[in-house]
């Protein structure tokens, strides 16, 4: 029967035997695991890139203090805090992960408007961590799977 069916998951080279239905939520819990280091790590490169130089746009003044704007391509220049604090994700379920910034101007520096370059901030954090994710991903199943075997 289906049921009966069970399956070995190698860790480390540790095997464990689970059924099928243990073996699903070991995977469901590793994903989501994973996709909330995977966020965490995206976040913290996208906050990062905003906050720290090179910028090498214009030079202006606001508010009496002298500001380096970024050039198109870069990561936008941290002016008051805004885009960067409004930067976020949330995980939804085992296999989604929204990744955005809810700052009225956050839109028109990822996208560009007829008037501004695009800043991509947020593609460009996504594909900065890119292999860092699939690490990630894989040392979170790998750990769970333990987890699950220790438990037994």
């Amino acid at each position: 029967m289906a049921s009966d069916a069970k399956i070995t998951l190698t860790s480390k080279g540790k095997k464990a035997v689970f059924s099928l239905l243990e073996a699903k939520k070991i995977f469901d819990n590793a994903a989501r695991h994973g996709l909330l280091l995977v966020g965490k790590k995206v976040l913290k490169e996208a906050r990062d890139g905003i906050k720290n130089p090179p910028k090498s746009g214009f030079f202006y003044k606001i508010r009496g203090r002298r500001h380096k704007a970024s050039a198109p391509g870069q990561y936008p220049a941290n002016t008051t805090g805004q885009l960067r604090r409004s930067v976020n994700f949330k995980v939804i379920g085992k296999d989604k992960m929204i990744f955005g910034a809810i700052a009225k101007h956050g839109l028109f520096m990822e996208k560009g408007t007829r008037f501004i370059e695009p800043r991509p901030f947020l593609a460009r954090a996504a594909k900065d961590t890119e292999k860092e994710a699939a690490i990630i991903m894989k040392k979170a199943l790998s750990e769970e799977i333990e987890r699950s075997a220790t438990r037994r």
